[in-house]
């Protein structure tokens, strides 16, 4: 089916939405993915961007929870402060 949608909407030069809650759909399938929560959006960029840099913790859960870390910051709970990784990259607490 998704071989199909893919083939069609590339044939016929069309856009289209697709509605889905299976996130291998969504990336399989979508050129702009935008993901929502509680009506609102979230986040929208291509699969790759959203999942490679998801914007907040719900996001790299609905995502698949593959790139979550545990974040424990003592006295600052709450607190957003950039995690510095050795390879160089920066990533903050949604």
């Amino acid at each position: 089916m998704r071989q199909e949608l893919k083939r069609l909407q590339r044939e016929l030069g069309i856009s289209f939405i697709h509605v889905t809650h299976s996130q291998e759909e969504a990336m399989a399938l979508a050129d702009l993915l935008v993901v929502m929560e509680s009506g609102h959006i979230r986040q929208s960029g291509t699969p790759r961007e959203v999942f490679e840099r998801p914007a907040s913790e719900f996001i790299a859960r609905f995502i698949g929870g593959h790139n979550v870390l545990p974040w424990k910051n003592g006295k600052d709970r709450g607190a957003r402060r950039p995690l510095h990784a050795r390879c160089g990259r920066r990533f903050s607490r949604g």
